[in-house]
């Protein structure tokens, strides 16, 4: 097959085509794609993502091949008449297939050659309007910084915003570096205003110094949020009553007050309650002491059911007084900040209730 190769216009007269060789393995495997399913909102990480696996794959030629040759029908089927290409075309069709939605899969199921299935995926979802080049536009003039985000990231955001921006108007908009930073430090919170206000004065703004001016103030921010909350913390600890001897101002396990028993002591009082009345009616029924009877029998059992219910109800409101400890417990927990202060504070609460 003899003249030259074309340059993407098409076959013209007189002209033919050139096949060219592919280099392949003899064996042919397929290994798993693993890239997310292709949409609207992954497409430009989608398209990167698939042609540097095809291109690890031996597959990616016959993509830009059939792409290039599009106009020329007859030299796509000599092509494809190969069997190294037609294995390249299989398996690129099969890897970008294992990409996509049902829909879409549906949608190129025909297509012969894998360029025209490429070429319909690009177009559809690359296509862009109008309305989708303002939303970008809008989206990045009108960009705040996010609280949870640090101030690196905020500056990767913005620049992913502006470069989502060019793409979708095809380069026809979008910001150079230095406009750029100043939308960034126009979007930065209001405690940032003196050091926005000095690094504008320097007449010069440059990314890698306006990023480490602004990260020293953050710095300076987290140090001075963390002192102030952990003051905080040692003020509401002031605040805390301890379980032991009702004072305020230290936990229970640190308080110097002789250590409640209440609990030890209801269990022994029963105790020897229950001894007492065992011994007694021993003495009754084995020494001869003449059991009670009427009214005298009455009252002793009342008695005994007395000091049951009086334990009881000890009992009982000691549950309660936990209980009640332990709602105050979480409720107080939800309000500490940061998560390490409500480890510690649970923990030493949890302790002040088990030793109560």
């Amino acid at each position: 097959m003899a003249g030259p190769s074309g340059n993407g216009q098409g076959g013209q007269e007189g002209q033919r085509r050139v096949i060219p060789k592919l280099e392949t393995t003899k064996e042919v495997k397929l290994v798993t794609c693993g890239i997310e399913k292709l949409n609207r909102s992954n497409y430009r990480s989608w398209k990167s993502e698939m042609i540097n696996f095809l291109k690890m794959q031996n597959c990616w030629k016959i993509v830009d091949l059939t792409n290039e040759w599009r106009d020329d029908p007859e030299a796509i089927k000599e092509l494809l008449e190969d069997t190294d290409w037609s294995i390249a075309n299989a398996k690129a069709r099969h890897y970008i297939g294992t990409a996509l939605e049902k829909e879409d899969k549906l949608a190129v199921q025909n297509f012969e050659d894998v360029g025209k299935v490429w070429r319909y995926l690009v177009e559809f979802y690359g296509r862009r309007n109008e309305v989708d080049r303002l939303g970008a536009l809008r989206k990045v003039l009108r960009w705040k910084k996010d609280p949870s985000i640090n101030l690196e990231k905020s500056l990767q955001q913005l620049e992913a915003w502006n470069a989502d921006l060019k793409d979708i108007s095809n380069n026809s908009m979008g910001f150079d570096e230095l406009v750029l930073l100043n939308i960034f430090l126009d979007g930065l919170p209001q405690e940032y205003e003196s050091m926005v206000d000095s690094i504008i004065a320097s007449g010069k703004i440059d990314r890698g110094m306006m990023l480490s001016r602004l990260q020293q103030r953050e710095s300076r921010e987290k140090t001075a949020d963390t002192s102030e909350a952990a003051e905080e913390f040692a003020n509401r600890i002031k605040q805390m009553e301890c379980f032991n001897c009702g004072k305020k101002g230290h936990f229970a396990r640190d308080c110097r007050a002789p250590k409640k028993d209440r609990e030890q002591s209801n269990s022994r009082e029963k105790k020897e309650s229950r001894k007492g009345r065992g011994k007694a009616k021993d003495r009754g029924s084995h020494r001869g002491r003449p059991k009670q009877k009427g009214k005298a029998r009455t009252a002793d059992e009342e008695s005994d059911t007395d000091s049951d219910s009086t334990t009881s109800l000890n009992m009982c409101l000691k549950k309660r007084t936990v209980q009640r400890g332990a709602k105050t417990l979480l409720s107080t927990v939800e309000q500490q900040e940061p998560a390490a202060e409500k480890l510690i504070y649970l923990s030493h609460w949890i302790r002040d209730i088990q030793a109560a």
